[in-house]
């Protein structure tokens, strides 16, 4: 599995790939939803984003910059989080 983290003064992408499905598809929490038109299954939740195509899989998980959220900021900075995580799993499927 390779890990990569990538930071800025906006947000952190915390990316994960890997040659076996499995080891990323056992990060999924049960209240996984399916997202559908990502690779060969996707599922996202509160950790992340997690796609597979073939026998390969891949988990990103956005966020924005450090801070308490509460109310409509923390719900807009989930939106954004889950925007950027399908964006970047749209732009990086093709590599697996």
């Amino acid at each position: 599995m390779t890990h990569c983290q990538y930071q800025s003064d906006t947000g952190t992408i915390d990316l994960m790939v890997s040659d076996d499905w499995e080891d990323v598809k056992d990060e999924s929490g049960k209240d996984a939803k399916p997202v559908p038109g990502i690779g060969d299954e996707a599922n996202i939740d509160a950790m992340g984003l997690r796609v597979r195509k073939g026998t390969h899989g891949m988990e990103i998980n956005a966020s924005g910059p450090s801070g308490d959220y509460s109310g409509a900021a923390a719900d807009a900075q989930d939106e954004l989080s889950t925007k950027f995580e399908i964006k970047t799993a749209k732009a990086l499927v093709d590599r697996l």
